[in-house]
């Protein structure tokens, strides 16, 4: 079975019609779930096994974000993962599988810029370097 396939399944299980999703061979005890105002950030990650290293990262922003700052949100949040890595002592900056999904719910304040010097990106940056370091150091 194909991911797209398991997805489709999964959804339908649930009664889901709109979804999306990500899948990954991190133990989902590696969860890190962080919020800072109006940003929620899902990591997992895993880097030190060969069979798990990916690090996923979810993004829910409660704001009405701009198309272009929805694709500065994934270079912030890309940008905070490195910093994370690199502050653990790694040597690289991710890995060839890593994915980043943002979703904005559209309601709160206007945000057309979330770079990491404007308000709403220094949350994304925050939520998402706590989440890469904790999701690292949990043990499985």
């Amino acid at each position: 079975m194909d991911a797209a396939e398991y997805l489709r399944n999964v959804a339908r299980r649930y009664g889901l019609s709109k979804y999306f999703g990500l899948l990954t061979s991190v133990p989902m005890n590696k969860l890190s779930v962080n919020s800072f105002g109006p940003v929620t950030a899902f990591v997992t990650a895993g880097v030190e096994n060969p069979n798990e290293m990916t690090i996923n990262i979810i993004l829910v922003l409660e704001s009405r974000v701009s198309r272009s700052g929805l694709l500065n949100a994934i270079i912030t949040a890309t940008e905070a993962k490195s910093k994370a890595l690199l502050d653990l002592g790694y040597n690289f900056t991710g890995t060839n599988t890593d994915a980043v999904i943002v979703l904005s719910t559209m309601k709160g304040r206007f945000e057309r810029f979330t770079g990491p010097a404007t308000s709403l990106g220094k949350k994304i940056w925050k939520c998402v370097s706590i989440g890469v370091k904790d999701s690292i150091e949990r043990v499985d």
